[in-house]
């Protein structure tokens, strides 16, 4: 049924940025498929390649620079930097660490490529902007070998538009890399329509009519739940998904008076999340903390962002306490 209405690249993704090599069960949340495809898979790989080829093409006929000294050092550190750690993730099965890794990679040739603005400074430096697109374009065919175990498909189509054939996992070194000329950009992959989700579940339903009604008590939601005096039921608290998470990096939201972007660890992923805490904690001194957190809250697109959990705190009057475990506690832990 899915594949009926949308790409199988978007799923192979989504379930690759969830898996771990761990036996715990994967959340399928439709919300965060459509958010994590179309952020991360489409506006972060899709795109890099998309914008640089058709501006190769456009002002240099997709005649690729040879890269200078400075171009080839950025590539070996901020590309094959990650070659040796992604191989590692496949092998051991902890597949959401690689693309975890992957997307790092993606933003920070995206920040390159947005820093350099080569459609801008290709009017006071033609050849700067040269080895900008065909940096960003060896590193767009990068992220695909990175990803190929994943999507092969895609990672084929990307060989066709550098005229090559199979990739091996050496071909992310430079030294490889022996294309002068970007054939006709086609359109590798589109942001999932959120109306083919929808007529996706509603021609599942269709395939159910069916199946045997639920023999187990079904849950309750909503206020039904809330029993006299404010109490909640065993199955309202079983739904929180909380757990313990290791701050990775931390700064300050610009031009808000609140938030604080937090990277966290919750053992078998990375996320994003804009906390409310500007005021009560500077960015330095929560790196390397252990704190608690929501992670199965609905992820939340904010004018800064999307957060994708909640931190826990206390508040007393206009101060708050960031919630952290007892000594021992492992990263990713659940809390019961």
């Amino acid at each position: 049924t899915y594949l009926k209405h949308l790409d199988s690249n978007f799923l192979r993704y989504y379930y690759a940025s969830k898996l771990t090599d761990g036996l715990d069960d994967i959340d399928m949340n439709l919300e965060d498929f459509v958010l994590r495809v179309n952020s991360d898979l489409v506006g972060k790989f899709i795109n890099l390649g998309s914008r640089s080829a058709q501006m190769l093409h456009k002002s240099f006929g997709g005649k690729l620079a040879k890269l200078n000294t400075e171009s080839l050092k950025f590539y070996k550190d901020t590309v094959e930097v990650y070659q040796k750690d992604i191989a590692a993730f496949y092998e051991g099965r902890e597949f959401s660490k690689a693309m975890n890794a992957v997307r790092e990679c993606a933003d920070k040739m995206n920040k390159y490529f947005d820093d350099v603005s080569p459609w801008k400074s290709i009017k006071q430096d033609e050849a700067g902007a040269h080895q900008c697109l065909t940096l960003a374009l060896m590193a767009f065919r990068a992220l695909g070998i990175y990803l190929q175990p994943v999507m092969p498909s895609v990672t084929e189509n990307i060989g066709k538009l550098f005229g090559e054939t199979s990739y091996k996992w050496s071909h992310i070194n430079i030294a490889d890399f022996q294309t002068e000329t970007l054939q006709p950009y086609t359109h590798l992959m589109q942001r999932v329509d959120p109306d083919k989700v929808k007529a996706m579940i509603e021609d599942s339903k269709s395939t159910q009519t069916n199946v045997p009604p639920a023999t187990t008590k079904p849950a309750v939601t909503g206020a039904t739940t809330v029993a006299a005096g404010g109490y909640i039921e065993i199955e309202d608290f079983n739904k929180i998904d909380l757990r313990i998470a290791k701050i990775l990096y931390a700064e300050e939201v610009k031009d808000s008076d609140k938030l604080l972007q937090l990277k966290v660890s919750i053992g078998t992923e990375e996320r994003n999340i804009l906390a409310g805490i500007k005021k009560a904690y500077k960015p330095d001194t929560l790196i390397g903390r252990q704190v608690l957190v929501v992670a199965n809250l609905k992820p939340r697109k904010m004018k800064f962002g999307t957060s994708e959990g909640m931190v826990l705190c206390a508040s007393e009057g206009e101060s708050l306490f960031v919630l952290s475990p007892d000594a021992g506690a492992a990263t990713g832990s659940k809390v019961k």
